[in-house]
This record gives C-alpha cells, sequence and structure tokens, in this order.
C-alpha cells in the first residue's frame, strides 16, 4: 500500500505541474475577480439579513415599549381606585416588559454593530475590487503583450536559422563564383600568353595529322583496288 500510496502521489504532483503549465493567468484573474464578486453579494445578502433583523427587534422594541406604557397608565388607574391588587399586576408586568425591552436593546446594539462592519467590510471590498479590476485589465494587457511578444521573438528565431542557413549557401555559392571566375581569369592569362593558343594548334596539328592518315590509307585503298581491276581486265584480254 505504501508503494501505491507514493506511486499516487507522484502522479497527482505530475498532474498539478501540468494543470499549472497549461493554466492561463488571464483566466486565473478572471476567475479571482469572480470570487471577490461573489464575496461581495455574499456580504450584501448579509447586510440585507442584519439590517431585516434588527428592524424586526425594533419592531418588537416599539411594541413592548407601547405596553409598557399602556400597563403605567394601568397602575396609576388601579392606584386611583384605590386597587393596590390590580396596581400590583399591572407593575409586574411592566417590569418583565421592561427587561425585555432591554433585552431587545441589547439585541438591537449587537445587530447595528454587526450591520456596520458588514458595510464596512463592503465598502472595502468594493474599494479593493475597483483596484483589483483595474489592475485585473492591465496585467491581462501586460500579459497578451507578452504572449505576442514572445510568439514574435520565436518566429523572428526561426527566420534567423533560416537566415544562417541561407547566409551559409550564399557563401558556398559565393565561393564557387570566385572559383570560376578565379579559373576564367587564369585562362583569359593564359590565352593572352599564347600557351593555350600552342597547345590548341598543336592539338589540331595532331587532328589534322590524324585524318590525313587516315585519307592516306583510304586513297590507298583505293588505289589498289584500281590496279587489281586493271590487272585482271589485262589478263581476260590475254586469254581471248
Amino acid at each position: 500500500m505504501g508503494i501505491v500510496n507514493r506511486l499516487g502521489t507522484v502522479i497527482v504532483s505530475k498532474l498539478s505541474k501540468i494543470v499549472e503549465g497549461m493554466e492561463d493567468p488571464r483566466e486565473i484573474l478572471d476567475y479571482s475577480y469572480e470570487e471577490q464578486l461573489t464575496m461581495l453579494k455574499a456580504v450584501k445578502r448579509g447586510i440585507v439579513e442584519v439590517s431585516a433583523s434588527k428592524q424586526s427587534l425594533i419592531t418588537q422594541k416599539g411594541k413592548l415599549s407601547s405596553k409598557v406604557e399602556q400597563l403605567e397608565v394601568q397602575a396609576k388607574n388601579a392606584v386611583t381606585i384605590e386597587r393596590d391588587d390590580l396596581a400590583t399586576a399591572a407593575l409586574e408586568k411592566k417590569e418583565v416588559l421592561k427587561l425585555q425591552v432591554v433585552d431587545l436593546e441589547t439585541g438591537i446594539e449587537q445587530l447595528q454593530r454587526e450591520e456596520s462592519a458588514l458595510i464596512k467590510t463592503e465598502q472595502d471590498i468594493e474599494t479593493k475590487l475597483e483596484l483589483f479590476k483595474s489592475k485585473k485589465e492591465v496585467l491581462k494587457a501586460q500579459y497578451s503583450a507578452a504572449e505576442s511578444l514572445s510568439k514574435i521573438n520565436e518566429s523572428v528565431a526561426g527566420i534567423s536559422g533560416n537566415m544562417t542557413d541561407i547566409g551559409s549557401s550564399i557563401e558556398r555559392i559565393q565561393d564557387k563564383t570566385d572559383t570560376m571566375r578565379s579559373k576564367a581569369t587564369a585562362i583569359e592569362d593564359l590565352m593572352e600568353k599564347g600557351v593555350l593558343s600552342n597547345v590548341i594548334g598543336e592539338t589540331r596539328d595532331k587532328i589534322d595529322v590524324e585524318l590525313n592518315k587516315v585519307q592516306i590509307q583510304s586513297n590507298v585503298k583505293d588505289e589498289l583496288a584500281r590496279l587489281k581491276g586493271e590487272i585482271g581486265g589485262s589478263s581476260q584480254s590475254l586469254i581471248y
């Protein structure tokens, strides 16, 4: 199991690196911005909920306060008619309601603090979000520019490599051209000095000699054939 676990860890690590390599920073920035927007919306919902709860407590406090005032009036009326028992009961209820009012006031104050804190958080997030939005667009533009520049550099590097090969080919062609030009110049010098003329003349003489030999041999054969013909004709005349 230990080997399997270690192998799994290695695979996950490799996959994480592959994923990281495939991530687009612009998408990450947009995702972060959306996450902060989601957070801001959650804070706004929290403010609404806290405000609603606070308003509910304020409403309850208002109702209890009205009852406290009513009990105060009832107690006074009971005292007027010398019904201390009724006055005491009204005052007891009044005191209970006053304690409830105090609890409500404490809850209202707490909710007010929470609401204020959430409002402050909302303002901070909105400020940071606006700054992040501007920064995000700048970073995305810079990344896009860098990406384009990188592609251009890669293209230029490829062109440079091709130009190097072309340069080498041009150098080889230039060397061959220079060599041929040098040979041509050397031949012209030899021609001017008459060296090649003599060689050409000797070559021509040899060719003429060989042609003459061939012509002579051909003529000899023709003459030999002619003589044989004449001799043969004379022999036949003597026989007759």
